[in-house]
């Protein structure tokens, strides 16, 4: 399991909620989704998935075997159990369960073709943290992704989970982790929401369905929450 304790140097924005930075909440937040995610905020729930099914190997712990830079002091001597322990959370960390989102502030047509996306979610990081009900939830952790070349272990386990290589910056990715009083067993799991937090969502330009609108109806979407896309817009939607 991880602890705040894992953490020393994030802000503590409530009891069981963490980010790495206190300046990080204003901050706005994009993500790239499907129409199911629209169905199930509807529904006051939100699906996060568990790291070890991402597709980056490095994400899901199928790499090449790194060495903790500090062993080499203790070659032919226990491993330390600070370091045993270390290496414990970050073996953990594959089983936690992820959502991820762009800093970007405009949308990306790049972004959009990669994700095979359906709707950009927009809101900031304060709105979406508070909207969480965290009754089943341990710890959440959230930070700004660093891209970073691939190197020893970190000293520390922030290090492990929110570092990617640099061929991946241009998503300006910031995340969030969850860890369940009760763990799920699977692949993904609900973050229930104890209220709305979007603030406006914007359809693909590359969608090809004629049948927003009934999308629109579907999940009661406010006229106002409607962000046109800047590259193109493929409905009829006023």
């Amino acid at each position: 399991m991880i602890e705040a304790s894992d953490f020393p140097k994030y802000y503590h924005y409530t009891k069981k909620i963490l980010v790495g930075d206190e300046s990080l909440l204003e901050k706005t937040i994009m993500r790239y989704t499907s129409f199911q995610s629209l169905d199930d905020i509807a529904q006051n729930k939100f699906f996060v998935r568990e790291r070890k099914t991402f597709d980056d190997l490095r994400e899901r712990g199928i790499r090449q075997k790194s060495i903790h830079s500090d062993r080499l002091w203790f070659v032919g001597e226990p491993i330390p159990e600070q370091i045993l322990q270390l290496d414990n959370k970050i073996d953990y960390s594959y089983q936690l369960f992820t959502s991820c989102w762009t800093m970007h502030e405009h949308e990306n047509a790049l972004m959009w073709k990669a994700f095979s996306a359906e709707v950009l979610l927009h809101t900031t990081v304060k709105l979406l943290l508070d909207a969480i009900d965290t009754k089943d939830v341990k710890l959440i952790v959230c930070n700004k992704v660093n891209y970073e070349k691939e190197h020893f272990k970190g000293v520390r386990l922030s290090n492990e989970i929110f570092e990617k290589v640099p061929a991946y910056k241009d998503e300006r990715e910031l995340r969030f982790y969850v860890e369940f009083e009760n763990q799920p067993i699977g692949d993904g799991a609900f973050v229930k929401l104890a209220k709305p937090f979007l603030t406006g969502l914007t359809f693909s330009p590359f969608l090809k369905t004629n049948n927003v609108d009934d999308i629109i109806t579907k999940n009661k979407i406010p006229n106002n929450y409607i962000v046109a896309s800047e590259i193109i817009e493929n409905y009829a939607h006023t």
